[in-house]
């Protein structure tokens, strides 16, 4: 049995993994264009191929990106995006839990919190150690079996209110066809996936009685193993097709499956040592 993490040892363990990590009281490196010019360097694959220095590629036959320094505090919206699928085992406590590590890990003056269903929940701008508070308790308010997610809606809502550069952080169980493009155009984006590995991978079951946490409906299936076959099929080139657009439109992003390691996949996402 999974042991379940308290309130107070997640702070704790947010506050000595990353407190304020995000949040620009010390001078972040950027890979954009309107900062003041820092260094060129050779370019790996951690870099931006929208920044390479075709000038200094071409004479070295190496390729080089150029790299700013970002001395203003950093805009960061923290989003959960939820609905009845978020319900599933223990997957609302492990969104929860990210949430609130996120905030406290930006807690600043241009922090926003967000929550979204098929609309806008709530929408917070914090300060200091209220961003772990605010964001814990916002997150398990809003009842939600029969609520469906709607991303479409989310990203015309941060587009049309995002107006400056952010990092932005989506958390979700990501199991609708979605695409960020748009908002990755302009913000750096963030997706930290949200799953059980039950609902990843099913065995054959029998007939049962199951409810549709996005729909509410209960419907009396039989899980043979065929059926349980196609299932697993279709989940994994469905993830497969997500991790790729995400990939594909520069989207950083971790799947946590358990409280426990909330804290060491925000850092491996953070790249926090």
């Amino acid at each position: 049995m999974k042991r379940v993490v308290s309130k107070e040892e997640l702070k704790l363990k947010s506050q000595n993994g990353f407190y304020s990590i995000l949040s620009g009281e010390h001078e972040s490196t950027e890979f954009g264009s309107g900062l003041e010019f820092a260094d060129i360097i050779e370019y790996s694959s951690n870099h931006s191929a929208r920044h390479i220095n075709w000038k200094r590629s071409t004479i070295s036959s190496t390729p080089y990106v150029n790299i700013f320094n970002e001395t203003k505090e950093l805009n960061i919206v923290i989003v959960l995006a939820l609905s009845g699928s978020i319900l599933f085992k223990n997957k609302l406590n492990i969104a929860r839990d990210a949430f609130a590590s996120l905030a406290l890990a930006g807690s600043n003056e241009n922090l926003k919190l967000i929550t979204f269903t098929n609309k806008l929940e709530a929408i917070y701008n914090p300060r200091g150690n209220d961003s772990f508070e605010i964001a814990y308790e916002i997150a398990t308010q809003k009842e939600l079996l029969g609520i469906e997610a709607h991303y479409k809606k989310l990203i015309s809502f941060l587009s049309a209110n995002i107006e400056k550069k952010s990092l932005i952080f989506i958390i979700s169980d990501f199991l609708e066809d979605i695409d960020f493009s748009s908002l990755a155009f302009k913000h750096k984006l963030y997706a930290i996936i949200i799953r059980d590995s039950n609902e990843e991978k099913i065995t054959p079951l029998g007939e049962r009685l199951f409810l549709d946490l996005s729909s509410g409906i209960k419907s009396k299936l039989n899980i043979t193993q065929s059926s349980a076959k196609r299932y697993n099929n279709k989940f994994k080139k469905f993830d497969k097709k997500l991790q790729k657009n995400f990939i594909k439109n520069e989207i950083e992003f971790v799947k946590i499956y358990s409280q426990n390691e909330v804290i060491y996949k925000l850092k491996e996402l953070l790249k926090v040592v």
